[in-house]
Order: C-alpha cells, then sequence, then structure tokens
C-alpha cells in the first residue's frame, strides 16, 4: 500500500478487504498519464483462494498523445502553495489552482521534471469517474 498516494490508501484498502472477504473481483480504470501521452488502465483484481491473497491484471484501454481536450495552462504561481507545494490529483495528474477556485488543470511541466514539491488529492471529477460506484455500494465493514 506505500505505493499508493495516501488520498487514495484507505478507499484502495477497503476495496481490497472486501474482495478478499467476499471472495469476488473487482475491476476499476485509471489514469497514468505522461507529460505528452494521454493513458487510461484498466486493473483487474481477482481473489486467488480464502487465504486472502489477491492477483492484479492490468491493460492498457487508452495511449495517445494529448490533444486538445487538455490544453497546457502556464504554471505560474497559481499551482503553488505558500509553503512551495502543488496539489496534484493523484489519478489524471491535474493540479489544483491555489485561488480556491477549485479548478483543476493540465500542467505537462509539472511532469517533465522532480523539481516540484508534490502533493497528491483527488479531482473532484476523478472521484466521480473512477470512484462513484464504490462509492455508491454498501460498506462491508462490520
Amino acid at each position: 500500500m506505500r505505493v499508493i498516494p495516501e488520498p487514495l490508501r484507505d478507499l484502495y484498502t477497503e476495496m481490497f478487504q472486501r474482495c478478499r472477504e467476499q471472495h469476488l473481483p473487482f475491476d476499476f480504470d485509471h489514469e497514468c498519464s505522461s507529460a505528452q501521452v494521454y493513458r487510461l488502465l484498466h486493473t483487474n483484481v481477482l481473489p486467488l483462494n480464502h487465504v486472502g491473497d489477491l492477483a492484479f491484471i492490468n491493460s492498457i484501454r487508452v495511449e495517445r498523445n494529448h490533444g486538445a481536450e487538455r490544453p497546457p495552462v502556464d504554471p505560474a504561481d497559481i499551482y503553488i502553495s505558500a509553503h512551495g507545494i502543488i496539489s496534484m490529483c493523484s489519478h489524471c495528474r491535474r493540479s489544483r489552482r491555489q485561488d480556491a477556485s477549485g479548478v483543476w488543470d493540465w500542467v505537462p511541466s509539472f511532469l517533465k521534471t522532480r523539481e516540484w514539491q508534490i502533493s497528491h488529492g483527488v479531482c473532484p471529477v476523478c472521484l466521480s469517474y473512477f470512484h462513484s460506484t464504490f462509492y455508491s455500494t454498501p460498506s462491508t465493514k462490520g
């Protein structure tokens, strides 16, 4: 779980636990884009036995160069907090503006180098798109 960004750990922990307890597979899409290439991946999680082992199968659904749907935005100081940190979505890698507008923009220059201090979050679009099914099902915690 240490490779999963902090804002998503509880979500994935619960999904994996449900898979283990109910012995049912589940699947989800997630974005893993670079500055130049848009990638939408699909992951299947399969319970292997009643001991709790899981198998993860990853596949690429979409891989193409970014287009007009994701125009680059000038990274000026509108994304960097007073502490020098950029908040980036764990899924789509859009960055949140610091002006409290709630706007998340595609800023490819933040992906080209490792000079930035990044804090991860989940933008409202990704939360709704990638996790709406999960959040609409009843919890199995007892």
